[in-house]
C-alpha cells in the first residue's frame, strides 16, 4: 500500500509540471557526485511514510564511460547502465559492483525532480523506498 503511495506522490509531482519542467528534468546530467540527503521511510508516525534528512549520506559518482564509485558498499568501483524510455520518468538505472563478499546489483528507477536525483527501489522493496540526492560535483 505504501509503495503505491510513494508511486503516485511521485506520479502527481511529474503531472504537475509544465513541459519546459519535462525538458529541465530531462536535460540534467548524472554525470557527477550525487550525494544521499534524504530517505524515504515508510514506516513509522505518518502511515503514508516521511522523508528524513540524511546526514553525510553515502555518494555516487558516474563517470561519463558508464564506470561510477561510491562509498556505499566495501567495494568503491563499478559499473551502470541507463535503460531510457519515451516516458522520463520510467527511465531505469543498473548498477554493479564486483565485492569480494559478492556482487551487489540494484535496480532503481531514475526520476530528476527539479535539480535532485531520485532512486525509487520498486524491485526488491514493496514499501515503497526510495533516495533522493543533490549533486555536489559535475565531474
Amino acid at each position: 500500500m505504501k509503495s503505491i503511495f510513494l508511486t503516485l506522490t511521485v506520479l502527481c509531482l511529474f503531472l504537475s509540471c509544465t513541459d519546459s519542467d519535462d525538458r529541465e528534468k530531462q536535460e540534467t546530467p548524472l554525470v557527477g557526485t550525487w550525494q544521499m540527503i534524504e530517505a524515504y521511510e515508510p514506516y513509522g508516525e505518518n502511515p503514508d511514510g516521511n522523508w528524513y534528512p540524511v546526514e553525510n549520506g553515502h555518494f555516487y559518482t558516474f563517470n561519463e564511460d558508464g564506470t561510477m564509485s561510491s562509498n556505499r558498499f566495501n567495494c568503491s568501483n563499478g559499473v551502470y547502465e541507463i535503460e531510457t524510455y519515451e516516458n522520463i520518468e520510467h527511465r531505469r538505472i543498473i548498477f554493479s559492483f564486483n565485492c569480494e563478499n559478492g556482487q551487489q546489483v540494484a535496480n532503481f528507477r531514475m526520476p530528476f525532480i527539479e535539480t535532485y536525483l531520485f532512486l525509487i527501489d520498486e524491485i526488491s522493496c514493496d514499501e515503497g523506498c526510495a533516495e533522493k540526492y543533490v549533486k555536489i560535483t559535475n565531474e
